[in-house]
Order: C-alpha cells, then sequence, then structure tokens
C-alpha cells in the first residue's frame, strides 16, 4: 500500500487580524476613451469603413488618443509618433501597403487640420479632473498621487518637482504637486510665464514648512522565530508623524510607522500586497504614496535553516 504523507508545522505562524484606522478612499481615475481611427468627425459610416480597412492600426491610434488625454503631453511629438506608427503599420503589411500609405496621408491631413481642437479639448477635461481631485485631497475626502492616477505627463511633473525642490530645498508632496498641476494651463503649455509664475509663488509660500515626503517603502522578510514581512516607509522629515496604512491584505498588524504582515502559510505562496501609506503631521504637513509589491511569500514550512517541519509517514 502506498504511504500517505503529512506534512506538518511545529510552528505555524497565525495572522493577526488588521483593520486599517485609513480614513481616505482613493480618489477615482479618469477613464480614457479610446475610439480607434476616427478620421471623419460627422461621417461614422466612412468611420467604420476605414477602420475595417484599417484594422492593424487601432492600436496606433488608440496610443494617440491616450498621448492626448494625458496632461501636459506635447501634441507635436504625439502627431509624429502616431504618422511614424501608422507608416510603420502599412509597412508590415505588404498587401495593402499601397492602399494603405495613401489613406495615412488623409488621416494625418485630417489631425493637422483638427487636432489642436481635439487636443485641448482632451487636456481640458483631464484638467479639470486633476483640479477636482485637487479639491477632494484637499477636503480629506480621498487620496491620490499624480503617478498612481496616471495621465499625467512626466516631463511636467519633472518640471514642476525641480522649481518646487529649487526654492524649498525638498521635493513636493502629492498634495503639494496637485495644487501646482491645478494651475496649468494646457493651452499655454509648462513653460509659460503664467504657470511658472504660479508654481513660484506657490513654492515660496511652502518655505519653512517641513511637510513629509515619502520617497519609497521597502519589504523585509524576517524568518526567526516565524515567517514576518515588514513594510518601512523611508521619509523625510518624519518627526511626529500620524501614520495610516490601507492596503488589500487582511492580515496584518500596524506598529507605528511600520506595517508587519504574517501570512500564515505552510508553504511557499505568490503573494501581492498593494495599497497607500497616508501620513500626516497638520493639514499643511502630509503626503501619501501608493505600493504594490509581488513576492514569493515563505510558508513557515519551507526549506529554512529557522524552520522545521515534519513529515510524518503511516505505515501500510
Amino acid at each position: 500500500m502506498t504511504k500517505t504523507i503529512i506534512s506538518s508545522c511545529i510552528t505555524l505562524a497565525l495572522g493577526v487580524g488588521f483593520t486599517s484606522s485609513a480614513f481616505a478612499k482613493v480618489c477615482n481615475t479618469k477613464t480614457v476613451v479610446t475610439d480607434k481611427c476616427t478620421i471623419f468627425k460627422n461621417d461614422p459610416s466612412l468611420n467604420r469603413k476605414i477602420n475595417k480597412f484599417l484594422g492593424d492600426m487601432h492600436s496606433s491610434c488608440n496610443k494617440h488618443d491616450r498621448a492626448y488625454n494625458t496632461l501636459g503631453a506635447d501634441r507635436g511629438a504625439a502627431d509624429r509618433r502616431l504618422q511614424r506608427d501608422l507608416r510603420k503599420d502599412c509597412l508590415d503589411n505588404p498587401l495593402t501597403m499601397g492602399a494603405c500609405l495613401p489613406a495615412v496621408e488623409l488621416a494625418m491631413a485630417f489631425v493637422r487640420k483638427s487636432g489642436k481642437e481635439l487636443y485641448l479639448a482632451r487636456q481640458n477635461e483631464m484638467l479639470q479632473h486633476v483640479q477636482g481631485v485637487n479639491s477632494k485631497m484637499a477636503a480629506d475626502q480621498c487620496v491620490a498621487t499624480p503617478e498612481h492616477q496616471g495621465y499625467i505627463d512626466q516631463a511636467l511633473l519633472d518640471h514642476i518637482a525641480s522649481k518646487f525642490k529649487s526654492i524649498v530645498s525638498r521635493p513636493p508632496t502629492a498634495y503639494e504637486k496637485y495644487e501646482m498641476l491645478s494651475r496649468y494651463n494646457p493651452s499655454e503649455g509648462r513653460q509659460a510665464s503664467a504657470f511658472n509664475n504660479a508654481i513660484t509663488s506657490y513654492a515660496y509660500n511652502r518655505r519653512g514648512i517641513n511637510a513629509p515626503v515619502i520617497t519609497s517603502i521597502s519589504r523585509y522578510e524576517s524568518v526567526f522565530p516565524e515567517v514576518d514581512y515588514t513594510w518601512t516607509p523611508h521619509i523625510l522629515n518624519s518627526n511626529y508623524l500620524q501614520y495610516d496604512w490601507s492596503t488589500s491584505q487582511t492580515w496584518g498588524v500596524q506598529a507605528d510607522k511600520q506595517l508587519t504582515i504574517n501570512f500564515g502559510n505552510q508553504f511557499d505562496m505568490r503573494a501581492n500586497v498593494n495599497g497607500f501609506l497616508k501620513v500626516r503631521r497638520s493639514v499643511d504637513e502630509r503626503d501619501v504614496f501608493f505600493f504594490n509589491h509581488r513576492f514569493t511569500a515563505r510558508g513557515s514550512c519551507a526549506p529554512s535553516p529557522d524552520q522545521f517541519c515534519t513529515i510524518l509517514q503511516p505505515g501500510p
């Protein structure tokens, strides 16, 4: 008779129920609509015919839509990228290349004629969303970061962060980024004097305010006396803060600025812990940071110098 192998742990790690004290929820993100290759604004039937012919080009056109919806994105760069992508799509299909390339030029003529109007419309929609998020964050109704929300051009974020840091001598918090982004004018761009004067004025008003800035969150594994995972934030100006964790994980315990999670699993498992940490000293001194960690969570019975399992093999 085949022997039955039963594995049990000498030390079985038990998770401690964790309920976050976070009162904040995540701000809603803006849904960006992509509509394939829309060339003729008032002729849906002709658009459908062209999209049927240009089936392989949908991803290129949708990428262009997403660029137009990215606050601060360079319109000229987006249009040039679209033209390169569409031409490449044509060349990738020799059977239709002869008819495809003229269709690309037709599409680009439409973009050159009507692109500015469409670009500014999408940019202003995103700006309104950013301004709405800024108002909700100021009222503590939700939390967000531009990086987590997406559809904010990195060059625009780098621009305001560099200008802010040159005056305040520290990076801006997520709250400060939204305050500055809300002053952006899509029709003028990030080099506009009015926008830069607004950033400068705001930054000077923030001088001397030692707001905490969460720069990263690290995860550490310990295997003695049992397997624990601890998340530790790295923060500038970290004295006298309140720590508010919110995670997708239902097991864990919060101790001051650290979050420790014990999965209570016997064997190795794939884990994904995501959420955010909000820190606060006062209404003018607060920051939020989103994290998403995927890793293998070691089981308490996994091979380890510090953990032992017994293998029970009953006789026949």
